[in-house]
């Protein structure tokens, strides 16, 4: 899909979160919600199988 600039964290260390798929599946959007329930922000990711 491309390289992102949104951070999933909250800007401290350089961390980078990433969400990993088979070869096989297609990814389709991703969602940084902002929420506060840790030094993260949740990524969530759309995927179809081809």
């Amino acid at each position: 899909m491309g390289k992102y600039k949104e951070n999933t964290f909250i800007p401290s260390d350089a961390r980078i979160d990433y969400i990993f798929i088979s070869k096989d599946l297609n990814p389709v959007k991703y969602n940084v919600d902002r929420v506060m329930f840790s030094d993260h922000y949740p990524v969530v990711g759309c995927i179809r199988q081809m």
